[in-house]
């Protein structure tokens, strides 16, 4: 139950993230922002969709902005909502409030367990809407709205709610030159410092401290390559590392590899490079423990990671250049706290399929019970259109039991909530995998198997009917 105390730190925490929305040093109106507000008040109910990285984020702070600006004759309270018990405490249906529920049914896949969590409570945000005062935002990839529609059948997903802004009305070719232009403007790497003919051309004409400027042509290039992430993240990631600038154009084809790239470069330490390494360290330290700080470390968990790499004496120093090197593309800091996580879901993805490939016993046993369904699939598995997973070899299917088992959060504390465990399992992919399901029920795990199934069984026999159906 939520103290007035919680409260009032879920409403100040909404407005410390739109003030660090409004403090961005490059932020462009796009025309989905008044699409998702004709949407809202029409139908009171908006779900941003698109591509990982099409803005939906930052529409919807943009959104909450506008419509609680205090010159309004009728402002709404902007809200961001994590979970249904937050709601339930939270949102009173009487007043204005302008509720952001982001990624519910997962943000990088569909996670089964958050179906089950957020299912029984549609109705109740439904009603609000329609009948209350309130304002509901609902951000999901394209990927993950297109199969929770199997999964859950309910008015609020229907196609009339729906902002989808990969679309060319809800993202114009003027829209992305202006955010080209923003960026551009921000932009500050000389042409004689860029590998390259065009930038030894651009420099030798220009003069040695030249900024380089996108030529015309570059600039059409980019607008007509349908990019594997959104727009608005390819222009980020482009327009802030210089090593992805002077890629030009074809940088946009596919981010996701480049991303991956240089991730990879970080983990192999060319040339001997410790500080890479350092910087892996640090980016799998935040896949597995969610944020990272320079002066509050686990250094039982950052030894593991680190000795994976063969690096066993990373000192405050190191660990606070890392950060300070990542920071940007790789890592952002909070806006209400002094910690810093990644600066988007896709980096994660990134880091989770290069370190899962190196450690994957560590990923299975660390990483959060969410990023388990959501991510970690068996080798079996045949991906869903956009799925970003991670298959895990054979020889791991029995530290993925153990962890399922366990029930815990990647702290290895077994959870003794039997229904919450059994239930969990069942939801796992894996558990569609006869391979993996022998490995579940050997004898070394028989017991505790038994006692999640047997209990589940004998209390709550209607609800893993459903599950099974």
């Amino acid at each position: 139950m939520l103290s007035d105390h919680e409260r009032k730190n879920i409403i100040q925490n909404t407005l410390a993230a739109l003030k660090g929305q409004k403090l961005k040093k490059v932020s462009v109106r796009i025309s989905g922002v008044q699409t998702t507000i004709d949407k809202l008040r029409a139908n009171h109910i908006a779900i941003l969709t698109g591509k990982a990285g099409a803005g939906k984020t930052t529409t919807v702070y943009q959104v909450m902005c506008e419509m609680s600006n205090p010159s309004l004759s009728s402002t709404y309270t902007p809200v961001l909502i994590k979970s249904p018990e937050q709601w339930d405490k939270v949102i009173n249906p009487t007043h204005q409030y302008l509720v952001y529920l982001d990624d519910v049914f997962g943000s990088s896949n569909l996670d089964p367990g958050a179906i089950q969590k957020w299912k029984n409570q549609l109705d109740i945000i439904f009603s609000s809407a329609k009948t209350g005062k309130i304002y509901v935002l609902i951000g999901l990839r394209r990927n993950v709205l297109n199969e929770a529609k199997m999964h859950v059948i309910h008015e609020i997903l229907d196609e009339e709610n729906i902002v989808d802004l990969s679309l060319e009305e809800n993202l114009t070719k003027q829209d992305k030159s202006k955010i080209i232009e923003a960026y551009e403007c921000n932009c500050n790497f000389k042409a004689s410092e860029l590998c390259g003919e065009r930038f030894a051309y651009y420099s030798e004409k220009n003069g040695l401290n030249a900024i380089y400027k996108l030529s015309l042509k570059e600039k059409e290039k980019i607008h007509f390559t349908d990019s594997y992430y959104g727009f608005p993240l390819t222009c980020f990631q482009f327009f802030t590392r210089p090593d992805f600038f002077q890629l030009g154009p074809s940088y946009f084809q596919r981010p996701d590899k480049n991303i991956f790239k240089a991730i990879e470069t970080m983990r192999q330490g060319k040339c001997g490079n410790i500080s890479d390494k350092v910087k892996y360290s640090v980016l799998c330290y935040t896949f597995i423990n969610g944020s990272v700080e320079t002066n509050i470390v686990s250094e039982t968990l950052l030894k593991t990671i680190s000795g994976k790499l063969h690096i066993f004496n990373i000192t405050e120093v190191d660990l606070k250049d890392a950060i300070n090197d990542l920071n940007g593309i790789f890592l952002s800091k909070s806006s209400t706290e002094h910690f810093y996580k990644f600066s988007h879901e896709t980096i994660l993805e990134a880091v989770m399929v290069s370190f899962g490939q190196l450690a994957p016993d560590i990923v299975i046993n660390h990483c959060s019970r969410r990023k388990l369904h959501e991510l970690i699939r068996t080798e079996n598995y045949e991906p869903k259109p956009c799925e970003v997973i991670l298959k895990i070899p054979r020889r791991h299917y029995e530290d993925l039991a153990q962890r399922l088992l366990r029930g815990d959060d990647g702290d290895g504390k077994e959870i003794d909530i039997i229904p919450f465990v059994a239930i969990d399992i069942l939801l796992h992919s894996g558990c569609q995998d006869p391979e993996f399901v022998s490995i579940l029920c050997n004898w070394e795990m028989t017991e505790r198997l038994f006692s999640l199934f047997h209990y589940l069984l004998f209390t709550n026999r209607d609800l893993i009917f459903h599950l099974l159906q």
